[in-house]
């Protein structure tokens, strides 16, 4: 900014010289900030679809928005991660999050899924949210730590963006198996219990089933 003031009082229309900064700094600078702009849309622009989505799919605009808080989790996750161990926001980790939590949203909806169909059983909104654990927690974490392990071998290139991407990748996937195991079944039991005026609702250990 300093230079830019310095050219200006000499670049002007009387005189025949014009100036223009530039340098790899410079040319760095601005594709940090367009790294950064880009992750900030494309976080905005996910969490928009997801919540569309889902409310067109389970027909509650309700639903929607619950379901975009599991996916919430493993993103601050993320860049908490990345900040505690200074990992820079490069080409290779700024996709990191709009790629994996697309992923995890598949079984964020399978979960609701079946806690809608269950809940229909059950009339403890508990007991419904452990049958959906019970039900759904194999084929989570078996597509997911498929998913991950596959993530894992880009961990053998020498391109370290790409080794950043892939560790950062399977981290985010298992920190959406914790939010859809937990976080997932406990918002969505309490607000059923809630819609349907239940007192002294606790959220216990959904893993275990309500004696």
């Amino acid at each position: 900014e300093r230079l830019k003031k310095v050219v200006s009082s000499f670049d002007s229309e009387s005189s025949s010289f014009q100036f223009h900064l530039t340098s790899r700094n410079i040319l760095n600078l601005h594709a940090a900030h367009t790294i950064v702009n880009g992750q900030v849309s494309s976080l905005i622009t996910m969490g928009i679809i997801i919540v569309l989505m889902l409310s067109l799919f389970f027909k509650s605009f309700k639903i929607g928005l619950l379901s975009l808080i599991p996916n919430l989790f493993p993103i601050f996750g993320l860049f908490g991660i990345m900040a505690i161990f200074n990992i820079p926001l490069n080409v290779g980790t700024c996709i990191v999050a709009a790629i994996t939590i697309g992923i995890a949203a598949d079984d964020t909806i399978h979960l609701f899924s079946r806690y809608l169909l269950d809940e229909k059983k059950s009339a403890n909104p508990v007991e419904s949210a452990s049958m959906t654990i019970e039900e759904e927690v194999i084929p989570i974490i078996t597509t997911s730590l498929s998913l991950a392990f596959s993530y894992v071998s880009f961990g053998l290139s020498s391109f370290i963006p790409l080794v950043e991407f892939g560790a950062l990748s399977a981290y985010v996937l298992l920190l959406a198996v914790i939010s859809d195991l937990y976080i997932g079944p406990a918002i969505l039991s309490f607000f059923v219990s809630h819609e349907k005026g239940l007192k002294d609702f606790k959220i216990p250990l959904l893993l275990h089933s309500p004696e």
